[in-house]
């Protein structure tokens, strides 16, 4: 009789010796649930610096300063707010730009973004994936429990469970995923990657700093 596959399971606890465990997926969605510190809503004050987005979306974000705006950083509340302010710029919707940073809602936030003049689907697609992936390393990077949740992870696969979101997350809720037998039909899980991305930079800055004091030793 041909052997079953196993259904999709979330392993218990964060960052272990056992492989299979290391290995599950830890699926989030609400930022107000277990693991909610994953999600783009979640609050969490950081700054990036003006130069840094610039880069990142091919726009210069000195034209979005007031003439008296003297400094080189922008604080976030959120790296939702963040992600729709890269969007804004990055199709010079100055009014619109304005707006998200004045907010504090994750849900204005979005909803801002979705007004952005002039948006272009594939000139967004060329740089969403970085923006979102600056934004975690930034939100995790300046928090350390932040950090340590996220570098607590191992190398476990870290999946948005959002049923309406497939680009983003897997389009399905982590009761659903968590019982298929196959990930063929999950979505791209975007910011899941992202925060991979960010928490292997993360893992060699500490990599490279307990280098560094070794050898001044």
């Amino acid at each position: 009789m041909p052997s079953q596959k196993k259904p999709i399971i979330q392993g218990h606890g964060s960052g272990t010796a056992n492989e299979t465990l290391s290995t599950a997926p830890l699926f989030f969605h609400h930022e107000d649930r277990k693991y909610g510190e994953f999600s783009q809503w979640y609050g969490s004050s950081f700054v990036v610096s003006k130069l840094q987005i610039s880069a990142l979306v091919g726009q210069p974000v000195s034209s979005f300063s007031s003439p008296d705006d003297y400094s080189d950083d922008i604080s976030f509340v959120t790296a939702e707010q963040f992600m729709m302010f890269c969007k804004a710029v990055c199709f010079g919707d100055r009014s619109i730009a304005a707006q998200i940073l004045q907010t504090r809602d994750p849900r204005d936030q979005k909803g801002l973004g979705r007004a952005v003049a002039g948006f272009d689907p594939v000139k967004w697609d060329a740089v969403k994936s970085a923006v979102v992936a600056a934004a975690s390393l930034a939100k995790f990077g300046q928090n350390e429990e932040l950090r340590a949740l996220l570098l607590g992870t191992g190398r476990r696969e870290l999946t948005e469970a959002a049923p309406n979101d497939r680009i983003w997350g897997i389009g399905f809720s982590e009761k659903d995923a968590r019982n298929m037998r196959s990930r063929r039909e999950w979505g791209e899980n975007l910011l899941g990657r992202a925060l991979v991305v960010a928490r292997e930079t993360l893992r060699m800055e500490d990599k490279r700093h307990l280098e560094g004091a070794a050898g001044h030793r």
